[in-house]
């Protein structure tokens, strides 16, 4: 496996010698592994690695062994750690956004901190093709458009933020752990139901999987592949046909109402956005 998906992470060449990786550990199956393939990707391409782990606090005491685990793990591969931490459920509550949204945020602002820093100059999160299809579904159930529909991106930040694990599925992952003998953390939310992708993960995908189509997953990040590329086409000619009729007044933009109305309605959406 490791073969494969160094061959495939070459080719799009995201790091390069004598940079500084990140690679995000939470202690789950999935970073475990992304920390191996990495460690020993380090000595064939020549960058240096470093082990990056935030403490939501979500789980008492749970969180604290997590990040005990991880902490080790640094160690063992003899590497530098950072950490971060904070209150995501009294952040939740104060923003009065979900748990999952103000955890992800807290922890890329760590990331992207540790970046501004001089610490590392990019970040490694170990996010699967199996996320990407969870990604797919949630957003398609909320009635996102092209652009929601491109999933995780591989890269994000102007290529500071790196997915390089969306092209091997949960199950790839067990396999070489359960061979490689790894030891790894398991996060007891993951399987609270209360919790929408997980609702996703252990029963929708799972009825789609087996009664309509066993490679459903695969399909759906697919679709996020050509809905990335779509959506940049898109872009790129909202830009271009509108460009002409833009103009620039303070800090307001502004476009003629009648140009607008001529361009086809997918352009002019973006036009908006933009």
């Amino acid at each position: 496996l490791y073969n494969r998906w160094f061959a495939e992470t070459r080719k799009n060449s995201f790091v390069r010698a004598g940079e500084r990786i990140g690679a995000a550990v939470s202690g789950g199956p999935d970073s475990v592994l992304m920390l191996e393939f990495l460690a020993r990707m380090s000595g064939d391409v020549g960058f240096q690695l470093a082990v990056v782990h935030f403490n939501h606090h979500l789980r008492a005491a749970e969180s604290d062994e997590d990040e005990s685990f991880v902490r080790n793990l640094a160690e063992r591969y003899g590497v530098p750690f950072f950490r971060g931490e904070g209150r995501v459920a009294e952040e939740s509550r104060k923003r009065r956004r979900n748990l999952e949204a103000t955890a992800r945020d807290l922890r890329y602002r760590f990331f992207l901190g540790l970046i501004r820093q001089g610490k590392v100059d990019k970040v490694a999160t170990a996010h699967t093709l199996d996320d990407q299809a969870e990604t797919v579904l949630l957003r398609l159930l909320r009635g996102s458009g092209t652009r929601g529909l491109g999933g995780i991106y591989p890269a994000l930040g102007g290529g500071k933020i790196l997915r390089p694990f969306l092209s091997l599925t949960r199950n790839d992952i067990e396999r070489e752990l359960e061979e490689r003998k790894l030891a790894f953390r398991t996060d007891s939310t993951n399987r609270e139901l209360r919790f929408q992708r997980n609702r996703i993960r252990h029963e929708l995908l799972p009825l789609l999987k087996k009664n309509f189509n066993p490679e459903i997953a695969r399909l759906l990040a697919e679709l996020s592949d050509r809905a990335r590329d779509d959506e940049e086409t898109l872009e790129q000619l909202a830009h271009a046909r509108a460009l002409p009729w833009r103009v620039r007044e303070g800090k307001e933009e502004k476009i003629p109402v009648r140009a607008l109305v001529e361009l086809p309605a997918a352009i002019q959406r973006r036009v908006l956005r933009q």
